[in-house]
């Protein structure tokens, strides 16, 4: 990666969020997303065991939901959402609207994304034991487990 005034700038001071916008990902996009040598296993085996539901909906992606199998994640500066003349709370716009009203505010989530909006404060406590035991038959490393299990707020 050449490093360029721009991207030490953009390192240091983020761009501020300007309206609302929805990711779209699969459950497949999570689990892909999660699945380089450097991520926390915990995050992709919970994930494959249980599916959307892994995530803490009630603490975390405020604004965010499932719908017909794919997560929305919602990136919102908070303002007001006009659609059709009526304006939408950004956070409660997925439980008033179809996607299909919405899809101009849609785009296809990334691994940075996906990275940027969820990591172990969003999940629920996956069962350490039940997972612990599969993740080793499958050949993940001790260390990889202890490390991944440290990372989580219990």
């Amino acid at each position: 990666m050449r490093i360029t005034k721009k991207s030490i700038t953009a390192a240091i001071k983020p761009a501020a969020i300007k309206g609302t916008k929805f990711y779209a990902a699969t459950i497949n996009d999570l689990i892909g997303a999660f699945s380089g040598d450097k991520d926390n296993v915990w995050i992709k085996a919970a994930f494959e065991e249980d599916g959307f539901d892994a995530i803490n909906f009630k603490n975390s992606l405020l604004g965010s939901k499932v719908i017909d199998e794919t997560l929305y994640i919602c990136e919102t500066d908070g303002m007001q959402v006009d659609i059709d003349n009526y304006e939408y709370d950004p956070e409660k716009i997925l439980d008033e609207v179809d996607v299909s009203d919405i899809e101009d505010m849609i785009e296809t989530a990334d691994d940075d994304i996906i990275h940027k909006y969820i990591s172990e404060y969003e999940l629920n406590t996956p069962d350490f034991e039940k997972l612990g035991a599969k993740l080793l038959n499958d050949g993940v490393k001790f260390k990889d487990l202890v490390s991944g299990y440290e990372e989580f707020d219990i």
